[in-house]
């Protein structure tokens, strides 16, 4: 009930804004009305109400031109499932300038979001490339190598529940050490990556380590899967 009270509150300030204010002062306030604004669209966009955070972030954007509304919108797009559309404000973000880390880590996190973490990989990578200190992307990235990890072990448990390692090698199957080898090189990029990331970000050593504890259980839980399929 609250959280609808607080949306109407916020819809009605936006309508008054849109009808009354902003035709009666101009855009002669344009750095109070535009930071307004944005924090109405923070509010509807952290209770996922993406369209409405979208058009309020469209109104600032008409009055400021602002890197971070447009981030926001992306955001916002990608919430809505709208993907090519935050993938241009991207690449148009990029292409004003090239050393830009956001737009290459939102393009990450499409591909991430989506389960794709082969493809979010590179762009976490680049924007590492260009912002070696941010804690964050480590993190993307070790969740995207660990996800990685986890997936080579589920096609491990269904290769030995299905048949045993000796018939794998005899019939010419998939080759299981490779897969294992392939596992554990993912698992290394993953703990490598949250190292860095509590190099830089020592507080966040907790939640990545309760991650990596949460991993090794379900890995367990597969291996002692393998070992009664023997």
């Amino acid at each position: 009930m609250r959280i609808w009270a607080l949306f109407l509150f916020f819809g009605v300030l936006i309508i008054l804004y849109i009808f009354i204010l902003a035709p009666a002062g101009g855009f002669n306030v344009k750095p109070v009305v535009a930071d307004s604004e944005l924090m109405v669209g923070d509010v509807l966009l952290k209770m996922n109400q993406s369209g409405a955070a979208l058009f309020v972030y469209d109104k600032s954007l008409d009055m400021e031109f602002d890197k971070n509304t447009l981030l926001k919108i992306a955001k916002a797009e990608t919430n809505l499932g709208r993907k090519d559309e935050a993938n241009q404000i991207y690449a148009t973000l990029l292409r004003k300038n090239e050393n830009e880390t956001e737009a290459e880590i939102g393009k990450g996190d499409i591909f991430f979001d989506s389960g794709n973490y082969t493809g979010a990989i590179p762009h976490y990578d680049l924007a590492l490339s260009k912002s070696p200190k941010d804690a964050g992307t480590w993190i993307k990235r070790g969740d995207s190598y660990l996800a990685l990890s986890i997936i080579e072990g589920k096609k491990l448990s269904v290769l030995y529940k299905n048949l045993t390692k000796s018939k794998l090698d005899s019939n010419g199957g998939p080759d299981v050490n490779q897969i294992t080898d392939i596992q554990v090189e993912y698992y290394q990029e993953a703990i490598n990556s949250y190292q860095e990331a509590i190099k830089y970000a020592p507080m966040d050593a907790i939640p990545i380590s309760m991650r990596v504890l949460s991993t090794s259980g379900n890995s367990l839980n597969d291996t002692a899967e393998i070992i009664n399929n023997l």
